[in-house]
């Protein structure tokens, strides 16, 4: 129901009420001042979010220039590794190709130079987007620099390493140290004495350094080959090798033949990781009867493919690795091979798919010799035809 004005109206009366209702007005004004601290609490708690919020600005800008100053340093890795590669582009492919086939009756033509040559009804060229590399193992735990003619020790593994960079494809074709051919012989004052024929493995031995004892050797296997051109060569001790493998976390393999002396053992059949001595053990030891040194070999060609393997894997994730593994190598190697085509050469065989290596094989004749020396006489025949599959491409 609406109330009805007040027709009895009392100023005075209104007056007084007047003063009562301003009352409530300060009591409510004391109600406000009692709720200031609740007010500063929301200033606090404004300030608290508002440094909250800056602090976390801050560790994002930090963070933003760890990231910044991480991709800087990738980014540079990267670029050095590129340069690199173009720098050994331009080294490596720069080589003369002077083949000199052998006179067999299958050999039906040869040019001049040798790069195009007929054989048993098939015409052979040279692949010239190839480059050979002559792998050279030391017989020796660590070298000693400097020992003089004829006392360096001998290249106890020889290996012709071939590399498509093109394709990526690696052919590998392993001389025996057993092989009887054309060494180059100096007196202990490094002159010239004679060329005979006599074991390969011996020309590293008659250098005056570890380069050159490689570039004698390498001269001998060049000749062996029908002078393929071998420009480059990478020499290294059993401790450099140790070192290496090392170096990507060990190479596992499963033993093709037991083996136990001073370094350790491993058994056939048992997989293990080969490290350290294990290395020296499997990839060095040989016994003392005629084909000692070709099971030598198998287990040389087993570790070979499983360290490029798994090195490869390595890289593949990470190229940047790369220097840190050449700089681990060095001061046990002796090689014209620098870090730049090195880059190169292991970029192309990345590029392509890191195929397996294609192995090959010369056949021959073994025998003892008057010093109770293992020999191996090559097949000609095998010989040339293992030259045409590590060098050559068949014309389809």
């Amino acid at each position: 129901m609406i109330n009805e004005p007040n027709n009895n109206f009392d100023p005075a009366e209104e007056f007084e009420q007047g003063f009562t209702v301003i009352e409530p007005q300060e009591e409510e004004v004391l109600e406000v001042a009692s709720t200031a601290p609740k007010h500063s609490h929301k200033k606090e708690k404004g300030r608290r979010e508002k440094k909250q919020r800056t602090t976390g600005q801050k560790v994002r800008r930090v963070l933003l220039i760890i990231l910044c100053v991480l991709l800087a340093m990738l980014l540079i890795a990267a670029t050095t590794v590129f340069v690199m590669y173009k720098i050994g582009e331009r080294k490596m492919m720069n080589y003369n190709v002077s083949v000199k086939a052998p006179q067999l009756p299958m050999v039906e033509y040869s040019n001049e130079n040798g790069d195009t040559v007929q054989y048993n009804g098939a015409t052979y060229n040279y692949n010239k987007n190839s480059v050979n590399i002559l792998l050279i193992g030391l017989d020796k735990k660590e070298y000693d620099h400097d020992i003089g003619y004829g006392k360096n020790g001998q290249g106890d593994v020889l290996i012709v390493v071939n590399i498509d960079v093109k394709t990526g494809i690696i052919n590998v074709l392993p001389v025996s140290r057993d092989t009887i051919a054309e060494i180059m012989v100096f007196n202990k004052n490094g002159k010239y004495v004679e060329t005979r024929n006599d074991h390969i493995c011996l020309a590293y031995a008659y250098g005056k350094d570890r380069d050159d004892g490689c570039q004698n050797i390498r001269s001998s296997v060049r000749s062996l080959l029908y002078n393929i051109p071998i420009e480059h060569y990478i020499s290294i001790d059993m401790m450099g090798l140790e070192k290496l493998t090392n170096a990507v976390g060990g190479v596992e393999v499963t033993p093709i033949e037991s083996i136990s002396n001073q370094y350790g053992s491993v058994t056939k059949g048992k997989k293990v990781t080969l490290k350290g001595d294990l290395v020296n053990l499997y990839v060095r030891s040989r016994d003392g009867d005629l084909y000692a040194n070709d099971r030598r070999m198998e287990r040389q060609k087993q570790f070979l493919t499983a360290f490029v393997s798994h090195t490869s894997s390595m890289l593949k994730k990470d190229m940047t690795r790369l220097p840190g593994f050449y700089n681990t190598a060095k001061p046990y190697t002796a090689s014209n091979l620098s870090l730049d085509e090195v880059t190169y050469l292991v970029s192309r065989y990345l590029a392509n798919g890191g195929s397996k290596l294609n192995f090959h094989s010369i056949a021959g004749e073994k025998t003892i010799d008057s010093d109770n020396h293992a020999v191996f006489t090559p097949d000609e025949t095998s010989l040339w035809e293992a030259v045409l599959a590590t060098c050559y491409q068949k014309v389809e």
